[in-house]
């Protein structure tokens, strides 16, 4: 009819390219990503210690390992030959990728009723947080699943698809086939394995130190890289250990108490809780729920979040199918949490969730 004009004219590509510029204003802000690597405590002390790479490609990602010591390194007097032997000592773990997306769509009548740039731009705004969220608990989730870790071939939730989780990084055995992977059986290469202590026994306060104290002891062997520098537990856990501690070694964080994360300090590491914390030994998710409390005592030196470049909760152009009448574009992830040390990484696990005795 004359005098009646759609508010953007009768484009599609005109449409899809203004919904398509208000994805692309959110991703280079960065709000996706900062937010999703805020959510949680993990997340947010690889981020904030700069142990999220960005990598360009590769058919898997290659991580590089060092298993044994320069046997060169010595002491000589004088004229004495010196050991020049080649050395070897240096191999490599190799991970898959893991692939994430979320959809975002829009249909004709949303789309009519926002008519208006500003108005069209807040809607695609609040989708995009409501997308960031859902990413955010959906990759905490994965981040502790056990579902497939107690199983003959042990492999990520979804049938391998989903980011490694830390009972599989960090196992709560010496055997099992979760003791293979980066493409290295830990099984019969012991120095592929991580630290363990099964909790076990009567329950205290001294015993509940003790067995903290021997995990952490455990992954500070070795001349590099220290003790760990995070350790992250299941809410009752957290709540036993603020409660078994001397007040005058207990400490707050003021920047993660910033971030919105509760902290108290055990040695040198920062000590967190995590909702999505499991029961490795047991199989049992957070949503089971868990009999028995966890810890995982991590170093970050040793630790990253390999991202995709420009697959970092990067969006696609929103397009149209012939179809419908609705309009979607997917933000994509590419990544994958990796060790380079698992000797440097422990777990406490089994622990009693009920009252000292």
């Amino acid at each position: 009819m004359a005098g009646i004009t759609y508010p953007y004219g009768d484009s599609t590509a005109r449409m899809d390219a203004l919904l398509s510029t208000s994805l692309q204003y959110y991703y280079k802000k960065g709000a996706m990503e900062d937010a999703i690597f805020k959510s949680n405590p993990l997340f947010y002390m690889l981020h904030s210690g700069k142990k999220v790479k960005k990598v360009g490609g590769g058919y898997k990602i290659a991580v590089n390992l060092m298993y044994g010591k320069n046997t060169t390194v010595g002491s000589y007097s004088r004229y004495e030959l010196l050991d020049i032997a080649p050395q070897d000592g240096m191999t490599q773990a190799h991970f898959p990728w893991a692939q994430y997306s979320g959809a975002i769509s829009i249909d004709g009548l949303s789309e009519f009723q926002n008519a208006g740039p500003g108005k069209l731009k807040d809607l695609v705004g609040e989708k995009v947080q409501q997308t960031t969220m859902t990413f955010a608990d959906t990759m905490n989730e994965h981040m502790f699943d056990v579902a497939n870790v107690t199983v003959a071939t042990a492999t990520t939730g979804n049938s391998g698809k989903n980011l490694l989780s830390l009972p599989i990084l960090v196992f709560y055995n010496s055997t099992g086939a979760a003791n293979s992977i980066g493409g290295i059986d830990a099984n019969t290469y012991n120095w592929w394995g991580n630290q363990f202590t099964d909790y076990g026994g009567s329950h205290t306060a001294v015993i509940f130190k003790g067995k903290l104290s021997t995990t952490y002891n455990a992954c500070q062997k070795g001349s590099i890289g220290g003790g760990p520098d995070t350790i992250v537990m299941d809410q009752t856990s957290w709540e036993i250990y603020e409660r078994a501690m001397d007040p005058q070694i207990r400490y707050t964080d003021d920047e993660t108490a910033s971030a919105g994360f509760d902290t108290l300090r055990y040695k040198r590491a920062k000590v967190f809780w995590d909702e999505h914390a499991c029961d490795p030994e047991a199989g049992q998710n957070w949503d089971n729920p868990p009999t028995a409390g966890v810890a995982y005592f991590l170093n970050t030196k040793f630790l990253k979040l390999m991202v995709g470049k420009g697959k970092d909760f990067a969006p696609t152009k929103f397009t149209q199918p012939e179809d419908q009448d609705a309009r979607t574009a997917k933000y994509l992830f590419y990544g994958q949490l990796v060790t380079s040390n698992r000797r440097k990484q422990g777990v406490l696990f089994g622990i009693n969730k009920g009252a000292f005795s």
